[in-house]
């Protein structure tokens, strides 16, 4: 987490702060992981992360994630 001025150089966020975001790189161990998730406001959220070796020297990895928020206050709706 990025607070204070060091947090306005980075993007387009308030000056209170910032997430800070991590890439996840291919470790080759051939894992496989999916994410299911549900919540209030009718939040409905799937993922998946695939690590796959491809032989000794490569190796790939996809991360993928939808959700879908609807909120109660007026006319709000969150895709991504």
């Amino acid at each position: 987490m990025l607070k204070g001025l060091s947090s306005v150089l980075y993007g387009q966020a308030n000056p209170g702060g910032l997430v800070n975001i991590l890439f996840k790189e291919a470790s080759g161990s051939n894992e496989n992981e999916v994410i299911f998730k549900t919540g209030t406001g009718k939040l409905a959220e799937v993922g998946i992360d695939l690590d796959r070796a491809l032989d000794d020297e490569w190796a790939c990895r996809i991360v993928g994630d939808a959700k879908q928020v609807n909120w109660q206050a007026g006319d709000v709706a969150r895709q991504r």
